[in-house]
């Protein structure tokens, strides 16, 4: 009879299948990796542009007042990526000052905001109360289109992406 257990060489086998399936496997969770990362900054942007929707549905007040043009989203281009704020409007709506804002949105550190609209340089998108009224600005000229793109990539991988859809009657989602 043959005492039980494992030899030397079985052993070493298992270790080295092992190690072969983990480096393979470990490229393909690391994209995974990126892609979720992705989908959560698209999300979480999305989330915090409904939030200031929210806002100016409820008539949030702000540092005691109800801002007379609601709330918005404020994107403005610095080198190659946008920075976005949550800013209570003060009647004109859109952005057109640091007074307004209430807090900045930060994404993933892995992501990035790329391009917004055509890629000019400063947008804000604008909800008044009640319904609440959807204003899209370029700067301090207003937009007529109906909609307003928002695309998020990867900073490795700038080709990689996601979009954020807002449309003038307030609806917004992830592409």
């Amino acid at each position: 009879m043959r005492p039980s257990g494992f030899t030397l060489t079985e052993l070493l086998v298992v270790i080295s299948i092992i190690i072969i399936l983990t480096s393979i496997s470990m490229p393909v969770y690391q994209g995974a990796r990126s892609q979720l990362a992705l989908r959560r900054a698209a999300n979480r942007l999305a989330q915090d542009i409904g939030r200031a929707r929210e806002m100016a549905i409820s008539v949030k007040e702000q540092s005691g007042t109800i801002p007379l043009g609601g709330y918005g989203v404020y994107f403005e281009a610095i080198d190659s990526e946008y920075n976005a704020y949550i800013y209570a409007d003060n009647g004109n709506q859109r952005y057109d000052s640091s007074d307004e804002e209430i807090e900045k949105i930060s994404l993933e550190k892995e992501t990035k905001i790329k391009k917004v609209g055509n890629g000019s340089q400063k947008y804000s998108i604008n909800f008044t109360p009640p319904d609440p009224l959807v204003s899209f600005y370029e700067g301090s000229t207003q937009l007529v289109q109906k909609e307003l793109e928002i695309i998020v990539s990867l900073r490795k991988d700038p080709s990689v992406t996601k979009s954020v859809i807002v449309n003038k009657s307030g609806l917004i989602y992830v592409k």
